[in-house]
């Protein structure tokens, strides 16, 4: 049993009552169809409840939810995306990576850029500590100078940049690992702790004699030794937890035209202490462009910044 629920008029199971509100409820909801908030003017005495036609109102539920998990899958996709980059943005192509970087910025890098381009951060930062402390009017040279030879580079050829092609990469063994980590522990790091109380000794007894040799404050001299000594106590401990025999040259080219090349040489890069770092090369190789090609004169001056890193690249050389 049923009663409109405006005037109270018993109706039929299918009967829709004529009184005027029912019939400007009906036209009401007649207009308001589409977004699908169409409202029966009944009550049903049984359910003792209004009912409503939500099915417009389910599509839009079902519709948001849609972008929803749309939106939850996006996020998931950039927080993967993230993890995956701190996973794998530090690699053994990391050191030649930031070298290729360094030298293709051209006449915008200067000449701490491509010195410590393959080196891990803490010891770049140390570097530049040192060079701008204690040689100021010589870095300004050397930036110069770098200045110059890639003007000179960028004039003969406009598009020139450099890359490195990898011919082949070999996993390191354990022992193999373990053999890098004993040279460094019987070579540049042997009695690191007596090599750190030597340096503060000889800072606290002529420290002001070697602050006026060098032309600079004592508490400049102090800082920079302070640091120095600070990178130092990171090698008390000496890890080495994967590495690469890695061969390949590098290729400079001109937009599409290759105009010199190195020759293919082997590197031993490993990660030391959490940072990747080219330690070696087999048998002490170097990097050389081929001096017959005629580009050679204006590229010779890449081989120092490309082989800088090969026997120092955990220890710097204060002085």
């Amino acid at each position: 049993m049923k009663f409109c629920r405006f005037c109270g008029k018993q109706l039929g199971d299918d009967e829709v009552c004529d009184c005027e509100e029912s019939k400007k409820a009906a036209e009401a909801a007649q207009a308001q169809g589409e977004a699908g908030a169409e409202t029966s003017s009944v009550i049903d005495n049984e359910k003792d409840s209004v009912k409503l036609d939500v099915s417009g109102v389910v599509e839009k539920a079902k519709s948001h939810k849609d972008l929803l998990i749309k939106i939850g899958c996006g996020v998931a996709v950039v927080i993967l995306l993230l993890i995956l980059k701190s996973l794998f943005s530090s690699s053994y192509k990391t050191p030649i990576n930031n070298i290729v970087s360094a030298i293709n910025k051209g006449t915008k890098a200067d000449y701490l850029t491509l010195y410590n381009a393959g080196l891990p951060k803490n010891l770049a930062k140390l570097n530049k500590e040192i060079y701008t402390t204690f040689d100021e009017d010589r870095l300004e040279d050397k930036d110069d100078d770098v200045k110059d030879a890639f003007e000179e580079l960028k004039d003969k050829y406009s598009k020139v940049k450099i890359k490195f092609v990898y011919d082949s990469k070999e996993k390191l063994s354990k022992t193999e690992l373990n053999e890098f980590k004993d040279d460094l522990e019987e070579g540049d790091f042997e009695d690191i702790t007596d090599m750190i109380d030597d340096i503060e000794e000889e800072l606290d007894d002529k420290g002001e004699d070697i602050a006026d040799m060098l032309d600079i404050s004592e508490s400049d001299l102090k800082k920079v030794v302070k640091d120095y000594i600070k990178y130092l106590k990171t090698f008390k401990k000496i890890k080495i937890t994967a590495g690469y025999k890695v061969r390949g040259q590098y290729v400079l080219k001109n937009g599409g035209d290759e105009i010199n090349k190195t020759d293919k040489i082997t590197m031993y890069i490993v990660k030391l202490n959490g940072d990747w770092v080219i330690l070696t090369t087999k048998n002490g190789e170097k990097f050389r462009f081929d001096s017959d090609k005629k580009s050679y004169d204006k590229c010779r001056f890449l081989h120092d910044y490309i082989n800088i890193f090969f026997e120092n690249a955990a220890a710097p050389n204060l002085f």
